[in-house]
C-alpha cells in the first residue's frame, strides 16, 4: 500500500463486487469486513486475495492511433429532447458533432433504462460516462447519478440493434419485442468505476 499517514483507506473500496452462495450480486455495503479502514502510515502489505495473479492480464496488442481533433466548446452533448425543460421523448433523427475535419454521427441511441413501465428492475442509468467499441460490441458505463462512483458496464452487440431509435423505447415496447432486444444486452454487476477513468476494450 502507498505510505500516506493522512488517509485511512476504506477497505470496502477494494471490493469490486461480491456474490452470495447462489451467485447473486449483493450490495458491497452489506459485506462484513474485518476492519473498516486501513491507515497506511508505513509502507506495508495487506492481503486482499489468495491468488496474486487473479485478474492480472497481459496487454499483448499494440495501440492503434486514430485521428485527433479539438473538442467542441463543451465537454459533453445531450440529445435534443434531453436537458432542462426538455420532453425526454425518444429521438427521431441522428445527431452530428463536428470539430474541423472530425465528424461523429449517431449510430444508435442508448436506452436510459432496461425496465418496463415504472419498474426499478433493470434500472442501469440514466447517466452514461465512458464509451468504447471492440469487435462489433459497444460498451458503456452507466451511473444512477453523476455523484456515484459505482456503475454498470453495459454491452450491446451492434448487429443486434435493428435501428438507431428502437432501444430508447424499451420501457414501452410490447413484452415480446422487449425481451428479444433486452436479451442481447449484457450488464455487469454494480462495480467500482470512479469518474473520468480511461475506458477501453480489446
Amino acid at each position: 500500500m502507498v505510505n500516506n499517514p493522512y488517509y485511512s483507506f476504506p477497505t470496502k473500496d477494494a471490493i469490486n463486487f461480491a456474490t452470495d452462495s447462489t451467485g447473486t450480486v449483493v450490495n458491497p455495503n452489506k459485506v462484513k469486513a474485518s476492519q473498516d479502514e486501513v491507515l497506511s502510515n508505513s509502507a506495508s502489505e495487506h492481503e486482499v486475495r489468495g491468488d496474486a495473479q487473479e485478474g492480472v492480464g497481459v496487454a499483448d496488442k499494440p495501440e492503434q492511433t486514430g485521428k485527433s481533433a479539438s473538442s467542441w466548446f463543451k465537454h459533453y452533448r445531450t440529445s435534443g429532447n434531453w436537458g432542462k425543460g426538455a420532453s425526454y421523448a425518444p429521438e427521431t433523427k441522428p445527431h452530428v458533432l463536428k470539430s474541423g475535419s472530425f465528424k461523429l454521427k449517431t449510430y444508435f441511441y442508448q436506452p436510459a433504462t432496461l425496465s418496463q413501465g415504472r419498474s426499478q428492475t433493470g434500472m442501469i442509468g440514466p447517466v452514461p460516462e465512458g464509451v468504447t467499441i471492440s469487435n462489433g460490441s459497444m460498451y458503456a458505463t452507466m451511473y444512477k447519478s453523476s455523484h456515484n462512483t459505482r456503475a454498470h458496464i453495459v454491452a450491446y452487440k451492434l448487429k443486434n440493434v435493428p435501428n438507431r431509435y428502437i432501444m430508447q423505447k424499451l420501457p414501452w415496447l410490447p413484452w415480446g419485442q422487449f425481451t428479444r432486444l433486452a436479451s442481447k444486452i449484457k450488464i455487469s454487476p454494480y462495480i467500482k468505476l470512479g469518474h473520468g477513468q480511461a475506458f477501453i476494450a480489446s
